[in-house]
């Protein structure tokens, strides 16, 4: 039996590709463990990183030193995450956005003082306070308030009734009306005041449901004890209008005008009396009346002057009896007047001359 040497025992074969029969059998892969992610993220790392060093160097030279610094994002394993160009361009965009919108908003203080407002007045702004004064002047005070009326109320509608109430001042008219109605009821008396409107006798105005008797500004009586009386009428409303034409109550109630405004109105009518002399001696001019002896004879004539009036002057200026003449002709500007006709119906003016022809 032949031994082998050492040699020939340690030597190995070298096996062919096709002696593998692993060659024809498909394996599965392996999954890649977390160490090799870790190790080659530290190498993409080492290789990027400097990149973005010097990108960030070469954007704080170009960017304004107020601009922020892009943020540094953190791995949950607290290693630096890789930045590629795309983010840097990104967050240098955004803060170049930030930059705009802040010189857009920029707040500057501006001098805010005005020059004096010049105030145009007007002559219409005194009317107006006036109105307002005499508006104002209006408002009922405490002694109009406590000051008592003596309200008399007679109906027109239907069967004629009479209401009496004494009332304060500061009470509207709807609610004098009400307590009317309440004393009526309590007094078994007919109340009727409804459907109509009432009416101030001695104002000759209709007294609105608002109103108070304050506000009618009646002069107050010389005793202070004795209340201030208002007569009234409650008529149908259809009435409304025209009520001083069918109520005798206001017809028989006359206003005593005071001495100086009857002096006031005699001299007012004096002086148009006046004018319309003045007016009617305007109107009236001379002209001249001439016959055959060719002798002027002068006469004053208005509008109205008739014609034939003329004639009755010239015959009695020469002393003709009218019952002698058959024939009597007035000629101007070679046309015969109408004796009927009057001086406006003509041409005559002053100065000018009348013929006279007489037969």
């Amino acid at each position: 039996m032949v031994k082998l040497e050492p040699s020939e025992k340690t030597k190995k074969r070298n096996k062919k590709l096709f002696d593998d029969d692993d060659f024809f059998v498909i394996k599965k892969k392996k999954s890649k463990s977390s160490a090799p992610e870790v190790k080659a993220e530290i190498k993409s790392n080492s290789v990027i990183e400097p990149k973005a060093e010097e990108t960030q160097d070469n954007k704080a030279k170009t960017e304004p030193n107020h601009l922020p610094s892009p943020p540094k994002t953190s791995t949950v394993d607290t290693q630096p995450e890789s930045l590629s160009s795309e983010d840097l361009v990104e967050s240098f965009h955004t803060a170049h956005t930030t930059s705009e919108a802040d010189e857009i908003f920029e707040i500057r203080h501006t001098n805010t003082e005005s020059e004096p407002v010049e105030v145009i007045s007007d002559e219409s702004d005194g009317e107006f306070d006036e109105l307002i004064k005499a508006h104002t002047s209006q408002k009922q005070s405490d002694h109009e308030s406590d000051r008592c009326y003596d309200i008399s109320i007679t109906s027109k509608l239907g069967p004629e009734e009479k209401h009496m109430i004494t009332s304060k001042g500061n009470k509207t008219f709807m609610e004098i009306l009400d307590d009317i109605r309440i004393q009526a009821t309590h007094n078994f008396v007919p109340f009727r005041l409804k459907g109509g409107c009432l009416i101030w006798i001695k104002g000759k105005s209709e007294l609105k449901p608002f109103f108070r008797p304050s506000t009618l500004r009646i002069p107050p009586s010389t005793d202070p004890t004795a209340n201030t009386p208002i007569d009234c009428l409650y008529i149908p409303e259809v009435c409304r209008q025209n009520f001083e034409e069918i109520y005798p109550e206001f017809n028989e109630f006359t206003n005593v005008n005071d001495p100086e405004e009857d002096l006031a109105i005699v001299d007012v009518k004096d002086e148009k009396a006046e004018e319309e002399k003045v007016e009617k001696k305007d109107e009236y001019f001379i002209i001249g009346l001439k016959g055959k002896d060719n002798k002027r004879i002068e006469a004053e004539v208005g509008p109205q002057t008739k014609i034939k009036a003329l004639l009755e002057h010239y015959l009695k200026s020469k002393e003709i009896d009218a019952s002698s003449v058959s024939k009597a002709r007035l000629v101007f500007d070679d046309e015969d007047l109408d004796l009927e006709g009057v001086v406006g119906d003509t041409e005559l003016e002053e100065d000018f001359e009348v013929q006279v022809y007489i037969n």
